[in-house]
C-alpha cells in the first residue's frame, strides 16, 4: 500500500467547519453536529486506545468536539 502523495495540510477548527459546510452545503450548527456524530460513532466502534490515539493526533482545539483522548465522553444532547 502506498502512502499519501502530499503532505497533510494543517488547519484549525474554524477552517474545518468552513470546509465541512462548503462540501456538504449546510450551516455551521449542522456541520458541528455532524462532525460530533462522526467522532462519537468512531468512539463507540473503536477501542478506547484506538480512539485515544486518533484524538491525540488532532489539534487541541478539536477536543471540544471529541472530549478527552481516553475514549470517555460525557453523553450530550443532539444540537449542543
Amino acid at each position: 500500500m502506498d502512502g499519501p502523495t502530499e503532505d497533510p495540510e494543517r488547519f484549525g477548527l474554524a477552517e474545518f467547519f468552513v470546509r465541512v459546510q462548503s462540501r456538504v452545503g449546510v450551516d455551521r450548527q449542522v456541520a458541528t453536529d455532524g462532525a460530533r456524530a462522526v467522532l462519537d460513532t468512531l468512539r463507540e466502534s473503536a477501542s478506547a486506545k484506538e480512539y485515544g490515539d486518533l484524538v491525540d493526533q488532532l489539534p487541541k482545539e478539536f477536543r471540544q468536539l471529541t472530549g478527552p483522548g481516553t475514549g470517555r465522553l460525557e453523553p450530550r444532547r443532539v444540537g449542543t
